[in-house]
């Protein structure tokens, strides 16, 4: 067990700067009086030793350890529909902002010259435009259906386990079925691929 030094002793010297800490007064013993019958300064078996603090750091920063729980990582978490579409719920939500911005180049081309728009309208009519643009169109769709789904629940209404989950179930399904029937009906209003 270490001996902890008197206080005063060398403390400074040795260039450590020690707080009397108030959780640590119980477990050091006090120095005797000169003279006095134990005239021992020796730590009880239970004392720590000083800590040392570092420039900057706060002296009153508590040094005992507690046992607390520690939060559950997602690992521990089984996926569950309601969980998944909280989640792209979330995702969908930030890609909107994306699509928002897409949507405000194609405005500003149009309000602008004609080589501008038949450039923006050339890379969103590629293959790859077209593919970002399913998204941004699955990602409205599947947002506007999550916050139905949300709406229904601020009624009081489908908040059981089972009817949420098929509800959440229903959400993806849905989503992808209007995604896709809304770029049908724009090819056929268009007409055609």
């Amino acid at each position: 067990m270490p001996v902890v030094p008197a206080v005063g002793r060398n403390i400074f010297s040795q260039g450590i700067a020690f707080a009397a800490l108030t959780h640590c007064k119980n477990r050091i013993r006090k120095p005797q009086p000169q003279g006095a019958s134990s005239g021992s300064d020796v730590a009880l078996a239970t004392a720590t030793p000083p800590r040392r603090y570092r420039i900057g750091e706060a002296m009153s920063k508590s040094t005992t350890v507690k046992a607390r729980p520690l939060s559950p990582h997602l690992q521990v978490y089984r996926l569950i529909p309601t969980m998944l579409m909280s989640i792209v719920h979330r995702i969908t939500g930030g890609a909107l902002y994306f699509g928002m911005v897409l949507f405000v180049i194609w405005l500003a081309a149009a309000a602008g010259s004609k080589e501008t728009f038949d450039t923006v309208n050339g890379i969103y009519g590629s293959w790859f435009g077209r593919l970002v643009l399913f998204g941004f169109t699955w990602a409205m769709i599947h947002h506007l259906v999550g916050g139905l789904r949300h709406l229904v629940w601020d009624t009081g209404r489908g908040l059981e386990k089972a009817t949420a989950t098929k509800m959440a179930k229903a959400t993806i399904a849905v989503s992808i079925v209007l995604t896709i029937l809304v770029w049908i009906i724009g090819y056929a209003v268009r007409g055609g691929f």
